[in-house]
């Protein structure tokens, strides 16, 4: 009798021991799944060959002209795009149609924006030589330069440097400042949020000039840690690691990616939560492009 309950016991031990063994393995494994969802481990190229446009040349009904740059806010899921001529932000939702315009007061050459975190994004005014921090939220509708935070950049320390564009690497938390050509160098800049900030030079995109004779726009990639980069002269898309090695590229040409023509002049780009492209073209024109 008491043989027969310690048998019991030993087995009731071991069924117990196996399913916690089970159930741990079974709460390790989705936790694993979880995290690599989450903080992407496996950091992939896009293959820029694989997308198809979705939506081309949709023109912008109330903008004559002049856009230049072109970011994603990914709590808010909308764009916004800015223009030199006249100076103005435009929200836009995800098909492209025009949600708000906010004036732009006391900017001179409004080349590129790129949003960072919250409310806070980052332009860039060639002419005033400056990265400028502005807040947009869900009321605002004219900004003042004199009342954003200008972070001044001596272009002439930078040989041939003329702002095309402006990214924010969310990992290092650093703006960055593309420069089109002669050399295709970008600046970073560590600090922004201080009064001191840090100036460095780049040469990371040095390797695509042989594939690509000028950068007008670029953004960075928070899934893949990875440039996406704008070529308007060359009519390409490339993807570049942050060593600068070329992954992937594709013409913005007749054909490719099933465009029916070639964008005219691509000057902005951004790339959205679940991986689609999207371009905006001089005079005044909207692209999407998704796998």
């Amino acid at each position: 009798m008491i043989f027969g309950i310690k048998l019991k016991k030993k087995i009731f031990l071991l069924i117990l021991i196996f399913t916690l063994i089970f159930l741990f393995n079974n709460f390790y494994n989705h936790v694993n799944l979880y995290i690599s969802q989450i903080v992407n481990f496996d950091k992939k190229d896009i293959n820029i060959q694989s997308y198809k446009v979705q939506i081309e040349a949709k023109e912008f009904s109330n903008i004559e002209k002049n856009l230049s740059g072109l970011t994603y806010n990914f709590l808010t899921n909308t764009f916004f795009a800015i223009s030199n001529r006249p100076r103005n932000i435009y929200e836009l939702n995800k098909n492209g149609d025009i949600i708000r315009q906010i004036k732009l007061s006391g900017f001179k050459d409004t080349e590129g924006i790129t949003h960072i975190k919250n409310d806070t994004f980052a332009l860039v005014d060639e002419k005033k030589e400056s990265v400028i921090i502005i807040k947009i939220d869900s009321s605002t509708n004219h900004i003042n330069y004199e009342d954003s935070k200008a972070i001044k950049l001596e272009i002439q320390n930078f040989e041939n440097f003329g702002f095309e564009g402006v990214t924010y690497n969310s990992f290092k938390n650093t703006i960055l400042i593309a420069n089109e050509k002669f050399p295709m160098k970008i600046i970073e800049i560590s600090n922004w949020e201080t009064n001191n900030p840090i100036f460095q030079k780049s040469e990371i995109f040095e390797n695509i000039k042989q594939y690509v004779s000028d950068i007008s726009s670029f953004t960075f990639n928070e899934k893949t840690n990875n440039f996406i980069i704008l070529s308007d002269e060359s009519k390409m898309i490339l993807e570049v690691n942050q060593k600068g090695k070329l992954l992937s590229y594709q013409y913005l040409t007749k054909g490719k990616m099933y465009l029916e023509n070639d964008i005219p002049q691509p000057e902005g780009i951004t790339i959205d939560k679940e991986n689609n492209i999207y371009i905006v073209s001089e005079p005044n024109l909207f692209y999407k492009f998704s796998k």
